[in-house]
């Protein structure tokens, strides 16, 4: 039996002696498919959406353990909590972060809330005591002006006592009194009468203290005085010691040490 040709041709060969002629057409191939490829799920897998990245989580983590800085805590502390509480909400990766930023947000602006008082008292009353010095030297410059006006018209007189320029109007009864001092006296300022030689007779006006703060007012350390050339200073104790030390001031000296003791 003899074959040749391709599909589609005619074929003849001979069996037991017998020609038969043939004609086959092979069937058409189907197309090959590619074998199924699997990939992790998706979003949508199952049918359930999946959750969000952990941002909101983590920021809430992070401004919660910052809210245990003292002068961030307050601030940093609300923002962790709003985040917390957002990413709960949307229900997004990192829960556990949440629920951890929330806490510590809150304990934290909590603890900050109460330590920040702590860290600016100090210097308010620092501040509030620098503008009672400021207003009690202004005071003794008022003192210091009016004794002058009343030597003018005196010849060179001091006036017998503080009243005096009050009653004259020289003086007011404010500018007697120490900032936020509530003493109920009639002055928190001493001032002693010099005699009657002349206000200004004085080696040094300079250097001769005219009127001070009493000491149980103002600062534990200081006391401010004007002097006779009508300017003032806040002084140490060590260095009004010193001011009344010297001769211009031993009648003053005396004077004070009589009104307030040893």
């Amino acid at each position: 039996m003899a074959f040749g040709g391709f599909a589609g041709e005619h074929v003849t060969g001979k069996h037991q002696g017998k020609g038969f002629t043939m004609s086959q057409t092979p069937p058409p191939l189907e197309p090959v498919q590619p074998p199924p490829q699997s990939y992790p799920p998706g979003p949508q897998a199952n049918g359930r959406p999946g959750k969000k990245g952990a941002g909101l989580a983590i920021a809430a983590l992070v401004l919660g353990i910052c809210s245990f800085i003292p002068l961030l805590g307050v601030l940093t502390g609300i923002t962790a909590l709003v985040l917390g509480i957002v990413a709960l909400a949307k229900k997004t990766a990192g829960q556990g972060m949440a629920i951890a930023g929330i806490a510590l947000g809150v304990v934290g602006g909590i603890v900050a809330f109460a330590v920040l008082p702590l860290i600016f008292l100090p210097a308010l009353m620092g501040a509030q005591q620098r503008a009672r010095d400021t207003s009690s030297l202004a005071n003794l410059k008022g003192i210091g002006t009016a004794v002058a006006i009343y030597a003018q018209v005196n010849g060179d007189a001091s006036p017998p006592d503080l009243e005096t320029l009050v009653e004259q109007g020289i003086l007011t009864k404010e500018e007697l009194a120490y900032p936020g001092a509530e003493t109920g006296r009639f002055s928190d300022y001493f001032y002693y009468a010099r005699p009657s030689r002349g206000l200004y007779l004085a080696d040094d006006p300079s250097q001769a203290i005219l009127a001070c703060e009493r000491g149980d007012v103002g600062r534990e350390d200081e006391r401010s005085a004007v002097f006779l050339d009508l300017h003032v200073e806040k002084l140490t104790n060590d260095q009004f010691r010193a001011k009344l030390s010297l001769p211009d001031n031993r009648a003053f000296a005396d004077a004070l040490r009589r009104a307030e003791g040893p």
